[in-house]
């Protein structure tokens, strides 16, 4: 099989590439000095544009909680937002960590909104 210049092999498809390929990506919002709890987070720029989640379940800082994006290609960067009420959304653009190679979250800080 030859690949060509935009990496797809020519002739039959191989499983182990697509496998290999494979990527996902870890969210954490934190605030000063906790996680945020109902905070959104939104793919904005990159793979997967669009796709988002809410972290609604327990908010421990030690937990494994937070917003999960799998089914993502590895190589290949994405910015993602995390917003929240009281707080000022902040954006990040991290590289996918490829499926089989242990995941470390991504961690957005999050400043509350200054009151007058």
């Amino acid at each position: 099989h030859v690949l060509d210049t935009n990496w797809h092999i020519v002739g039959n498809p191989h499983p182990l590439r697509d496998l290999v390929r494979a990527a996902a990506i870890w969210v954490r919002v934190f605030g000063s000095d906790d996680c945020v709890f109902d905070a959104r987070v939104e793919i904005v720029g990159g793979q997967a544009i669009g796709q988002s989640a809410t972290i609604e379940e327990d908010c421990d800082p030690w937990g494994d909680g937070g917003a999960f994006f799998e089914g993502l290609r590895a190589g290949i960067a994405i910015t993602v937002r995390a917003s929240a009420p009281g707080y000022v959304s902040q954006e990040i653009t991290v590289m996918p960590t490829p499926v089989g190679q242990g995941m470390t979250a991504t961690v957005i800080t999050l400043p509350r909104i200054q009151t007058p």
